[in-house]
């Protein structure tokens, strides 16, 4: 009995089937092994192809990607370019990194207007008023440039202002350029009054600049002068009276001046002097001043020469003629 019981078991054994064991954990992932019923020896499992070796190896960096954080990004590396023969003597500057400016804050916007606001409330007072009326009325506007004005389209006071400031130099060209700019006016302008009134004060301002070259001695000049002022204004009904008296003065002064070469001629001293003074009250600057000081140089001279020639008389009358000629000779 002995000996049958491990026959059987062994018929036992052959007759049941085979119970495969489980493989390995890394062998789980592929197609479990083939086992034949009846056989008693375990059939080794089949090689994998590339393709599902590539497709363990994906799932398996998955499965450990999504058990790790999330790796910070690589940087950007720098690739420097590399030295050509043309380029080898470059130096090679590395790219510099400008520091990130800070953003700046945000200001509250009730803050920032609260000046403005303030600025508003102060002009709102009556003093804020009166300071702002008085700086628009007091601010020069921008003044026209009169030397390029195209003329034929200016208007009337356009022309009176530009006519104005030209007659503020005083002199005789910008006179004669104000009486053009507003001659082309028509006499029933509104603005002729006023132009009227402006024309008389230029005319006076002729008059004076040719009084002024009669009192200078240049009588000629200013009669040229006091001719160029218009017809139509009222100082040219002056103008042929004040060219009569010029030439009065001036013939008297000239007569008084012969007068006292006269009397010099005939020694008449004294009565040279005395006849000299009266240049002083002639109306002349000219005559006053530098005629009558040359007057008086003159006299000077003959009266000097005349004092010597007495002296000399006085010497010859006494036969002392050789003694004066060696005092004049020293």
């Amino acid at each position: 009995m002995i000996d049958r019981k491990p026959k059987q078991n062994r018929w036992l054994e052959l007759r049941s089937p085979k119970v495969a064991t489980p493989p390995a954990i890394s062998d789980r992932v592929g197609s479990p092994p083939k086992l034949v019923r009846g056989s008693s020896e375990q059939i080794q499992p089949q090689r994998k192809s590339r393709k599902e070796r590539l497709k363990e190896l994906r799932m398996l960096l998955e499965s450990q990607s999504m058990n790790q954080p999330p790796s910070p990004p690589p940087e950007p590396e720098v690739v420097q370019p590399e030295p050509t023969v043309s380029s080898a003597l470059v130096t090679v500057v590395p790219p510099t990194v400008e520091p990130e400016t800070p953003s700046p804050k945000r200001n509250n916007p009730i803050m920032a207007s609260l000046p403005l606001l303030g600025l508003l409330l102060v002009l709102a007072t009556p003093p804020g008023v009166a300071y702002v009326a008085s700086t628009l009325l007091l601010r020069s506007p921008a003044l026209p440039n009169c030397p390029k004005i195209f003329w034929p389209l200016a208007s009337a006071s356009l022309r009176l202002y530009c006519a104005e400031m030209a007659a503020s130099k005083n002199t005789l060209d910008d006179f004669l350029l104000a009486f053009e700019l507003v001659s082309v006016l028509p006499e029933d302008h509104p603005l002729r009054p006023e132009i009227n009134r402006h024309i008389d004060k230029w005319s006076i301002g002729i008059m004076n600049l040719a009084e002024s070259q009669f009192q200078a001695g240049e009588l000629s000049e200013a009669i040229r002068i006091a001719k160029k002022i218009p017809p139509q204004t009222s100082a040219s009904a002056s103008v042929e009276q004040r060219i009569k008296q010029w030439q009065e003065i001036w013939k008297k002064a000239e007569g008084i001046y012969r007068k006292v070469e006269d009397l010099m001629r005939r020694e008449e001293l004294n009565l040279a002097f005395r006849e000299a003074t009266q240049l002083l009250n002639v109306g002349n600057n000219y005559w006053e001043t530098v005629r009558y000081q040359k007057l008086t140089d003159l006299l000077q001279i003959a009266r000097e020469d005349s004092r010597k020639l007495a002296e000399a008389r006085s010497l010859g009358n006494q036969g002392g003629l050789i003694t004066y000629y060696w005092q004049l000779k020293s």
